[in-house]
């Protein structure tokens, strides 16, 4: 277990570290659709600015605790994230918004 303080979110997250295993090796959309809900919409973002895995580990993290988000899967050796919500009241836009707000860029 790790702390790790978050500037933008002015709090500390407890982080549990687990073995890469080989769900990396296929993309993370195959993630999000495999447990897609009805009425969720999928999205997957090239990110920009992982500098490690553990940025892929809290942009991940603090997604799941967005409100309206149901499935968050960031990959930092594809620098790609997906993400399901249910569009109440997370969006694309407040998505989008909340990661640059995290110091990264979605293109």
């Amino acid at each position: 277990m790790v702390n790790y303080y978050v500037p933008e979110a002015k709090r500390k997250l407890n982080i549990a570290f687990i073995p890469v295993t080989s769900h990396l090796a296929s993309p993370v959309t195959d993630y999000i659709s495999k447990f897609s809900k009805a009425g969720e919409i999928s999205v997957t973002w090239i990110v920009k600015g992982f500098t490690c895995i553990t940025c892929a580990v809290v942009l991940e993290i603090m997604l799941r605790q967005q409100k309206g988000v149901t499935r968050a899967k960031a990959s930092y050796s594809q620098k790609s994230v997906a993400v399901g919500f249910d569009g109440k009241p997370a969006s694309e836009k407040v998505l989008q918004k909340f990661i640059a707000g995290c110091g990264l860029s979605v293109a």
